[in-house]
Parts: structure tokens; C-alpha cells; sequence
């Protein structure tokens, strides 16, 4: 009977351990999640087309390498146009400065969206650090080249 208490506890103590480093794992991968940042670009493509930017590519310095957040939804972006992204959280970058940007898009050729094209590196126009509500801006998307 003893015995199984002591096995009882100990198993109750276990699972309560991994549970709270589970937790603390969790409010870890949050804890450097920079939220609601927006990207402002202008829309000068060399043959006039409208874009549909589907995704932003940002070089996350401290780990060297680039990182990818879906853009929902796509934002599209007439010819001419200054258009901004909807609010996107950056993972494992907050309080870090974005140095490039990489942004994926799809061109409105003869009424049908082209597959994705990368946009190729984008240095930011600033060395400010990722915080929250952070607009990147100074962006020009060109087209094909």
C-alpha cells in the first residue's frame, strides 16, 4: 500500500514537471514573437501589371537565416499603388533589427495570376528593431528582372 503511494506521487510529480516545461516552452517560442508588423510597398511594375504579395521573406540575423510568414490574406496591389500588408507576426525576431525582406508575389498577366515570384533582397530603409505595430516601408516592387 505504501509502495503504491510513493509510485502514485511520484508519477503525479513527473507529470506536473513536464507539463510546467512544457508551458515554459511554450511562453518561450511567444516570447520573441514580434506582433503585428506591416510591410508598405509600392506597386511600380516594369509592364503595369497588378501583384498579389502572398508571402514576406526577413533574414532573422541572430540565427543566419531567412524566415517566411504567409501574408493573409494576399495583398494586392494595383499599378502605382502604395499598399501595406496586413498586420503579421514575426517569429523569433522581436527586438532584433530586420536588415533584408524578400517578398513573394504573383503578377496579373493576361487575367491570370502567374506563379509565385521571389522579389529578391530588400534592405530596409531603417536599423530599427522589431517591436510591436513596427511598419517596414520604402519597398518597390518592379517586376521580373
Amino acid at each position: 500500500m505504501i509502495i503504491q503511494s510513493i509510485f502514485k506521487a511520484k508519477n503525479l510529480v513527473t507529470a506536473l514537471v513536464a507539463c510546467f516545461i512544457l508551458l515554459v516552452g511554450i511562453d518561450t517560442a511567444k516570447a520573441d514573437l514580434c506582433k503585428n508588423v506591416k510591410f508598405k510597398f509600392t506597386n511600380n511594375h516594369s509592364m503595369g501589371r497588378k501583384i498579389s504579395v502572398d508571402k514576406i521573406m526577413y533574414w532573422d540575423k541572430s540565427d543566419n537565416i531567412w524566415r517566411t510568414e504567409d501574408v493573409k490574406p494576399d495583398t494586392e496591389c494595383d499599378i502605382n499603388d502604395t499598399c501595406y500588408t496586413d498586420e503579421e507576426d514575426l517569429e523569433h525576431v522581436e527586438n532584433e533589427v530586420i536588415e533584408k525582406v524578400r517578398f513573394i508575389y504573383k503578377e496579373l498577366a493576361d487575367g491570370k495570376w502567374t506563379d509565385n515570384i521571389e522579389g529578391g533582397n530588400k534592405l530596409t530603409n531603417d536599423n530599427g528593431e522589431c517591436v510591436k505595430g513596427k511598419i517596414y516601408d520604402g519597398f518597390t516592387i518592379t517586376g521580373k528582372s
